[in-house]
């Protein structure tokens, strides 16, 4: 059966979590333990003898008794281990054991465990699993080797998994040299994912801005097109969260030139602030220029990312804000759709207390379509039924009847009988259009 390439992508992200997790147990060590002389800072990658590798005491005691000495050893006890676990991708627990039992090796032993490795079936989720945490190990000791061994490997998905291991630990610890290897050396990762294009540009410059700001822009304002847009998109994704960086961020983004480039600065930082401080961030947005040419804009994507922690404050500050001569029930449908995702019951409380003007068909077809593919499908009829143009009401009550299909032949018919029959007519009809529209295009499929 043919490997499902979405695994070693979770895989990655989760690896990356236990890395972050492991290390700052390892700073903490580091910072109580008077014999430690090794800090966590960034060393040149190949300076073998700042090996950052813990030290085998230490690994030993985390990883529990009968932790073997030797590399390849090691790596099958872990591989029988992890294929124990009936869901090796969610068993954190498992997935920090391993990490903690490998994470001791220097390059050359992470080599005699890939060797033991590349001799067992590996396109397993254990086996991958596996292969990209021994190469986070050894790109945090030796970024370049680990690649360049990576990009030796003749299994297309091997190399792959060992290639975006090797450049994330690397990245992640010593962005700068990481970042000077990329760029000299980018037409040897065509074919590797997401290493080839803008978006492995955006991960390093994110990693640079981590370490200074000012850098990091220096090199977004190189890129050229879409590429500067994704770049700064990611860096205000990282530095939204971090109140100091989000003050770097500020200061670097006033001083770009580009207006268009800037404004998408703003847009991404209020986005990412919303999630964590809603209300700081709409405090900050009420003291820039309304006369932005986005500044409706960035309402919008305050409130929206506002609505997915406190979609009832979202709706209401959305709405003091609805310029005058505009439909509020229009301008607030998207966030309001949203409420209806996280509780329908209370929005649609909430909407029965509002003025008649309020309730436009735009708002009942946002609501209608976020409960369709909610958790309960059955609660978008209240909004469906109320949207007075014929054709999209008809649509929201077929995505209604499509969604009650996946439900069960018995909720199905139930939600049907409980429909007036008009409504239930709209329902059908619609659908079993949708139905012998596909009949028809496979047909034709057939056919040709």
């Amino acid at each position: 059966m043919k490997q499902n390439i979405l695994i070693p992508v979770l895989t990655l992200v989760i690896g990356i979590g236990i890395g972050v997790a492991v290390d700052r147990t390892i700073v903490v060590r580091q910072d109580t333990t008077p014999h430690s002389t090794q800090g966590d800072q960034p060393l040149g990658p190949r300076a073998m003898s700042g090996d950052r590798s813990p030290s085998r005491p230490d690994a030993s005691a985390e990883a529990g008794e009968g932790v073997e000495r030797n590399p390849a050893a090691t790596v099958r006890r872990i591989k029988n281990q992890l294929d124990l676990s009936p869901m090796i991708n969610m068993d954190f627990e498992a997935l920090l054991k391993a990490y903690q039992a490998i994470r001791w090796m220097n390059p050359e032993e992470v080599r005699l465990a890939l060797a033991e490795l590349d001799g067992k079936p590996s396109m397993t989720q254990s086996g991958m699993m596996l292969r990209m945490m021994l190469m986070d190990v050894w790109a945090k000791n030796d970024g370049q080797g680990a690649l360049e061994y990576s990009l030796e490997i003749d299994q297309p998905n091997n190399r792959m998994m060992g290639v975006m291991s090797s450049m994330m630990s690397w990245m992640k610890h010593e962005p700068h040299q990481a970042y000077d290897w990329f760029r000299n050396n980018r037409d040897q990762l065509k074919g590797g994912g997401i290493f080839g294009g803008s978006q492995m540009e955006s991960l390093f410059i994110a990693a640079l801005s981590q370490q200074d700001m000012g850098v990091a822009f220096h090199e977004i304002v190189q890129l050229k097109g879409n590429q500067r847009e994704s770049a700064i998109s990611m860096v205000a994704g990282s530095a939204g969260m971090d109140p100091v960086k989000r003050g770097q961020f500020i200061e670097q983004l006033k001083a770009l030139e580009d207006e268009e480039l800037r404004e998408s600065g703003y847009q991404s930082l209020i986005s990412t602030w919303a999630l964590q401080d809603p209300k700081g961030a709409a405090e900050y947005l009420e003291g820039l220029n309304p006369e932005m040419e986005n500044y409706e804009q960035l309402q919008q994507s305050l409130a929206s990312s506002w609505s997915m922690i406190d979609p009832e404050g979202a709706v209401k500050w959305q709405l003091e804000r609805v310029p005058e001569g505009e439909s509020a029930g229009d301008k607030i449908a998207d966030v309001f759709g949203n409420w209806v995702s996280n509780d329908p019951k209370a929005a649609a409380e909430w909407l029965e207390a509002q003025p008649e003007e309020l309730r436009t068909d735009e708002l009942y077809r946002e609501a209608a379509r976020n409960s369709a593919w909610g958790a309960d499908p059955a609660s978008g009829t209240q909004f469906a039924v109320r949207i007075k143009d014929e054709n999209e009401r008809q649509m929201a009550l077929s995505n209604l009847y499509d969604s009650m299909k996946m439900q069960g032949e018995d909720q199905l018919e139930q939600w049907l009988e409980g429909l007036e029959p008009a409504m239930r007519d709209d329902a059908m009809a619609f659908a079993e259009g949708k139905d012998d529209f596909a009949e028809e295009a496979v047909e034709d499929m057939i056919g040709e």
